[in-house]
């Protein structure tokens, strides 16, 4: 289906079924098409997409919700590649998700029975900090939380959506900012909050930007027992560098040169 059409099907499916309305919210860096109930605005059901923007309509994320959570199977997209799909059941994951990455299978993981199935890691996978919460802060990780679709896809959409504050391009200063995310027993990212400051607005937009992401994760486990767990990741700001310098394997996000010339 051609991308023009694509909207224009999606708010089409809304009056059919009469019971749901559509609703398209235009935000920083994607638009979301859905539906809620016509009874309740605040209840989405049935179809949604998120495209990067209404003149971009290649979908990022393609799924469905029922009475307010996700349900049914959710393709996740980088480009125009899959790097993601699984199904949810009210709201939460189940049976066997995979990641993609260049068309093949990464990572299959079965969230039924908390089995790794597959994983062929990339070295980014297994550098980031990761520690555990609770009273569990001592025991021996078995297993790391690990990002479905592949952490140079989750770089990729933060190099597209970080806008360099202004702040930082006068200074022309290169620096590093620590995000930590809590990855729960379900797979599920949430508090996404700033270790360590960089200053220059960099901060609170680093922070937007990993907010808009979808944090599809797989869970880490201790003792064969899935358990909550924190990831730290860096985002480097290298002002005035060349591309082709190496770089450390656990920086996933690199934004050179180009943002400081």
């Amino acid at each position: 289906m051609k991308p023009k059409l694509l909207l224009i099907c999606l708010l089409l499916t809304g009056k059919i079924f009469g019971q749901t309305k559509v609703v398209v919210v235009d935000g920083f860096g994607r638009t979301e098409v859905y539906n809620v109930l016509q009874a309740d605005s605040s209840v989405r059901e049935g179809e949604y997409t998120r495209f990067i923007s209404r003149n971009n309509q290649a979908p990022l994320v393609v799924g469905r919700y029922h009475q307010n959570v996700k349900d049914s199977t959710w393709k996740y997209y980088s480009g125009a590649n899959r790097v993601a799909e699984g199904n949810y059941r009210a709201g939460l994951k189940v049976g066997v998700w995979t990641g993609y990455a260049r068309g093949a299978e990464r990572l299959k993981f079965d969230f039924t029975t908390q089995k790794l199935i597959l994983f062929t890691p990339a070295a980014v996978d297994t550098s980031l900090k990761v520690s555990l919460v609770g009273d569990n802060t001592n025991a021996a990780i078995e297993r790391r939380p690990m990002y479905l679709s592949g952490l140079y896809t989750l770089a990729n959409f933060l190099m597209r959506g970080i806008r360099p504050p202004a702040m930082l391009m006068e200074a022309r200063k290169g620096g590093e900012v620590l995000v930590s995310v809590m990855v729960d027993e379900n797979g599920k990212a949430t508090n996404y909050s700033i270790r360590k400051k960089f200053g220059f607005g960099v901060d609170e937009e680093v922070l937007r930007v990993f907010n808009l992401s979808d944090g599809e994760w797989t869970p880490g486990s201790v003792n064969g027992k899935a358990t909550a767990m924190v990831v730290e990741i860096p985002v480097v700001f290298e002002i005035n560098k060349p591309d082709d310098e190496p770089h450390k394997p656990n920086q996933i996000v690199i934004i050179r040169s180009s943002f400081g010339r």
